[in-house]
């Protein structure tokens, strides 16, 4: 079996930074047979740049149709030498991609230029590898890749044959992961990349492990859910601060790479749907494969943008719940403090009873004194605070009764009696109907007259009162006549019953005592804004004597 090999000298420099790993990848046919042949690493300085031209054209004619040149280590003197050489220059913009000034951020991008078949892109790759199973924050590796894809006349001596070219700044081993990648489903793979080189980038996407790295994101959370929870041994709180911070900034920087490959992914995918629009004929096969792999990893990527959401919160939860913890903690440790408070205050005060100068007591007295004042002093203390706890609840409890049923009245529209002013209502209404009213106590009927009384009970049946707010089932007529000043409101009158459960008539005084308290209540009701509701009168006719009484309203 024929096997493709190049022997050159190397040149040994004493400047190893200035030295740069070049491979070409390529099928050679061996009889029916195609294998995938790759040359051993080639180091160059700033003296033999023609050897790349002179590589390239040693492989063009075994190759099975395609260059796939990889570039490790990439250097200034090598930008400047690819783009001084007599090769075809590489965009300049690619080329800064790489410059130290861009090396300091995380989630950078070229988005892919298209210029017929030409396309260039330079995006950085995220993994983690795989032997590394102890991850931590900051183990993730950033992996910047430019590629450039020159599909033709890039050789002039071979110009139907394309060349692309990936470059990188680390030496992170793309050539092996490339041949390992391609090698495998008979190289379908490889013939696939060659009828169509922009199949690069859904190649290259293998080089960015989302999965692993979210993965290796979630089990780190929950080592820190552990320690921050205390079941294992946790760091201090401000080394535990540091940590959480530090790995809540990893996450940030995971995330934005994220958000940039994502539009990344979306812009490639809307070049490539304009090609097909341009090229209807020619790998419209092919083509539609890779637009419908662009929408699988696009639909990839914003999965994972939703765990990025989810991981973010918890590591704010978790910064949150240690803060909390710590603060707990503090708070019991003044508790503790607060314990020796308790027995150190009560001294003092005893200790200062004892030292004033209007006090004598002989020595000998002290420990007769001095302990039940103690203790006194402690009860009391203890007490206190027991009582002012309990009338604070109690009060609470009885501002929420109170603003739970004025808020009820307020919704329904009406207004009811406490129970308490009720039940004295009741109590009143049942002594004056077992002590019916002499003779003597029906003097204000008489006074009114029967016209008027024959008047109000001709009146319409819905009757209004003052005191307990609730609607009459069976309303009875009224008993009296408004007062000038209900009919220059033009309202309802209001119910005024006075008599006496003792039998005794009322003065003029205490009339007018209680009109003062009906317009002092009036008053009241309508600052309030309440509409009195019709309610059942319990004034009954005496089938005796013939004459209305009823119980009062006060």
């Amino acid at each position: 079996m024929p096997v493709l090999t190049i022997d050159k000298s190397r040149r040994r420099n004493s400047k190893r930074n200035n030295l740069v790993k070049l491979r070409v990848s390529t099928i050679v046919s061996n009889g029916y047979v195609n294998k995938i042949q790759f040359s051993q690493p080639f180091q160059f300085v700033e003296e033999p740049i023609s050897e790349i031209r002179q590589t390239l054209n040693e492989y063009a004619p075994r190759s099975g149709g395609l260059l796939l040149v990889t570039i490790e280590g990439i250097t200034p003197w090598l930008r400047d030498a690819l783009c001084s050489s007599s090769l075809q220059a590489p965009p300049e913009g690619l080329l800064d991609f790489f410059s130290p000034n861009q090396r300091a951020t995380y989630g950078k991008a070229v988005l892919p230029t298209f210029c017929g078949d030409d396309i260039e892109f330079a995006i950085e790759n995220l993994d983690i590898p795989a032997k590394k199973h102890g991850l931590h924050a900051g183990q993730a590796i950033w992996t910047p890749l430019a590629t450039w894809c020159c599909s033709r006349n890039f050789l002039k001596a071979y110009p139907d044959i394309p060349v692309i070219f990936i470059m990188s700044t680390q030496d992170i081993s793309i050539h092996e992961e490339l041949s390992q990648y391609y090698s495998e489903d008979k190289l379908r793979r490889f013939k696939r990349l060659r009828e169509l080189p922009h199949w690069i980038f859904a190649d290259l996407f293998s080089f960015t492990q989302w999965d692993r790295v979210w993965s290796a994101t979630s089990t780190h959370i929950n080592r820190l859910r552990d320690e921050v929870y205390g079941e294992r041994t946790a760091l201090p709180i401000l080394e535990q601060t540091r940590t959480l911070h530090k790995f809540k900034e990893a996450i940030i920087n995971q995330k934005e790479c994220l958000r940039v490959h994502v539009a990344f992914t979306g812009a490639y995918k809307q070049g490539m749907s304009q090609m097909k629009d341009d090229r209807l004929s020619r790998d419209g096969f092919v083509l539609n494969c890779l637009i419908e792999k662009l929408g699988k990893i696009e639909a990839h990527l914003k999965n994972h943008q939703l765990s990025s959401e989810r991981h973010l919160k918890s590591m704010e939860d978790l910064l949150s719940i240690a803060f909390n913890l710590e603060t707990v903690a503090q708070g019991l440790q003044f508790k503790r403090l607060n314990y020796l408070a308790v027995i150190f205050l009560p001294l003092a005060l005893v200790a200062a009873v004892f030292g004033m100068n209007n006090i004598r007591l002989q020595p000998a007295a002290y420990p007769r004194y001095a302990f039940p004042v103690l203790l006194a002093t402690v009860v009391l203390g203890f007490i206190s605070g027991k009582v002012g706890s309990w009338c604070e609840k109690r009060w609470t409890r009885g501002a929420r009764a109170l603003e739970a049923r004025l808020l009820d009245e307020e919704s329904s529209g009406s207004y009811s009696v406490p129970r308490e002013k009720e039940y004295h209502q009741r109590r009143r209404s049942q002594n004056r109907s077992q002590h019916p009213p002499q003779a003597s106590t029906s003097f204000i009927s008489e006074k009114l007259g029967e016209a008027e009384v024959s008047k109000s009970k001709r009146e319409s049946n819905t009757q209004y009162n003052i005191i307990t707010g609730i609607p009459a089932t069976n309303p009875q007529p009224p008993i009296r006549a408004a007062s000038k000043r209900e009919r220059g409101r033009h309202r309802e009158p209001v119910t005024l019953i006075v008599s006496s459960s003792h039998g005794r008539a009322r003065s003029a005084s205490q009339i007018r005592a209680r009109e003062r308290i009906e317009r002092s209540r009036d008053r009241i009701l309508a600052g309030r804004q309440v509409r009195y509701c019709s309610i059942k009168d319990r004034g009954r006719l005496s089938p005796e004597s013939g004459r209305y009484y009823g119980h009062g309203s006060f």
